[in-house]
């Protein structure tokens, strides 16, 4: 694998790594791995398989956007790159999954009338 000296675009400090706002995801997180992570070290989906001893026809589907990136797999990559880049994977296809999910939600709460908020607690004895 080439050398990269990726500190130029490294982020140490943990409280900048964290999610603020929820961003519009616009490519599957395998697709962004295929796309951005794997050129840097002249990576194809075979070679990459064989690092991290995973099933090549498995990674194929994950990095074409027709699988989920499982957290097995993220440890798998975490461990061939680093720690961050697992939990940046797992973070990235949680998020993708709520936004895919939206629809979903929506048609629930048309569906389900929502409970209307308990009573006050008036400090009186814990119900039974």
């Amino acid at each position: 694998m080439p050398n990269h000296n990726s500190d130029a675009w490294k982020i140490t400090d943990p409280n900048r790594q964290r999610v603020r706002h929820a961003t519009t995801l616009t490519t599957h997180p395998g697709v962004f791995f295929r796309q951005v992570i794997m050129p840097q070290y002249g990576l194809n989906v075979s070679s990459l398989a064989r690092l991290i001893d995973f099933s090549r026809p498995h990674l194929h589907n994950v990095l074409s956007g027709r699988g989920d990136l499982t957290r097995e797999l993220a440890y798998r990559l975490g461990a061939l790159f680093t720690e961050q880049v697992a939990d940046f994977l797992i973070n990235y296809q949680h998020l993708w999954d709520l936004q895919q999910e939206q629809p979903r939600r929506a048609a629930l709460r048309q569906k389900i009338r929502r409970l209307p908020e308990p009573a006050p607690d008036d400090g009186g004895t814990p119900p039974r």
